[in-house]
């Protein structure tokens, strides 16, 4: 069938412009410490169930924004990733991530990290989720793959390992708390981007940035 191109281009041109969703805004430093770390001073005062949930989302933020990781990549995060990390010495540890996007089966995408940075947030979060499931007789998750047992560093109040579409509501719900607002359409790919950028205008090269950027910044 012919199509008329002055009809065609009359259609084009009648189609209204609508303004791009905004989402140029990247959180600072000062942001990132102020959201990795809420509500801290007061977990003597908390009970072990809120502590819980503050700390789940401290963690959940400084593994995500440190690591540079995606949503399916942080929920499906255990600890036995870091257990046996490749030490590279001088508090250089090299994770193996099992989940990422464009991975095949059996293969793993290598993310650097300076573990000191880490560790602090991993062993409160373990004492903290460690307490909660003594007190309420949970178990925490535990999985399979390839015939080796992980257990997800991640999990709700129940017991069950987070998933990626409520990573969302953890950011806003954290943001929310720490009076940082978001713009429409920021999400957890936010804090991915902030720590991409912000190595990026510390002056590190791409090169470097590999284990960051491995199938680009989305």
């Amino acid at each position: 069938m012919k199509i008329c191109k002055k009809k065609l281009l009359a259609k084009i041109s009648s189609v209204k412009n609508t303004e791009p969703t905004r989402r140029d805004r990247m959180f600072s430093k000062d942001e990132i410490e102020k959201l990795s770390a809420l509500g801290r001073e007061r977990y003597s005062q908390m009970s072990i169930e809120e502590s819980f949930e503050y700390e789940c989302r401290n963690a959940f933020i400084t593994i995500q924004y440190e690591l540079a990781l995606r949503s399916a990549e942080t929920v499906t995060m255990a600890w036995e990733d870091f257990e046996n990390a490749e030490d590279k010495g001088d508090g250089v540890k090299v994770l193996n991530i099992r989940h990422g996007k464009m991975l095949k089966e059996h293969e793993f995408a290598k993310i650097p990290v300076v573990y000191s940075r880490l560790k602090p947030t991993l062993d409160l979060w373990r004492k903290i989720s460690n307490d909660y499931c003594k007190k309420y007789a949970i178990k925490p998750p535990e999985c399979e793959e390839n015939s080796v047992k992980y257990h997800p560093i991640f999990f709700d109040k129940k017991g069950k390992q987070l998933i990626s579409r409520f990573c969302t509501n953890i950011v806003k719900k954290q943001c929310k708390l720490a009076g940082i607002k978001l713009n429409t359409g920021e999400t957890f790919r936010t804090l991915r981007h902030a720590k991409i950028t912000n190595l990026l205008v510390k002056g590190k090269p791409i090169k470097a940035l590999t284990g960051f950027t491995r199938w680009g910044i989305v």
